[in-house]
């Protein structure tokens, strides 16, 4: 049985976003590439512990063919879809999603390096 599926609205603007940008690439692309998105999601709903937990109880889905991740939480037979993350890897586009959830981790500073603070 399917889990029941809901997808914040912060995850369909970056949707949108990512559609526009590759169909003024090229016409078509930006519909492969949501077909490759729903995909995704088809398979998340389908056996959504399928994919490995990256944070706590959140876990993350790669989108075949192109570069991005569907962060999402599987709670009591539902699905929550946070947010569709870019995984390219400059800092001008990390994860926000990420950011919030690892601001009380150790992992902040691997993933931001703060000068400020002084080396352990």
């Amino acid at each position: 049985m399917a889990a029941e599926l809901t997808i914040a609205p912060e995850a369909q603007q970056d949707v949108d976003e990512a559609y526009s940008w590759y169909e003024d690439r090229r016409p078509g692309l930006g519909e492969e590439f949501l077909g490759c998105v729903d995909a995704c999601i088809q398979t998340i709903c389908r056996m959504p512990e399928l994919y490995a937990k990256v944070h706590e109880e959140y876990r993350r889905a790669l989108v075949r063919r192109f570069p991005y991740a569907i962060f999402y939480e599987h709670t009591g037979g539902k699905v929550t879809i946070y947010e569709l993350g870019t995984l390219f890897p400059t800092v001008n586009n990390l994860s926000n999603f990420l950011l919030l959830r690892f601001c009380n981790s150790p992992w902040v500073d691997v993933l931001i390096p703060n000068p400020d603070k002084p080396e352990k």
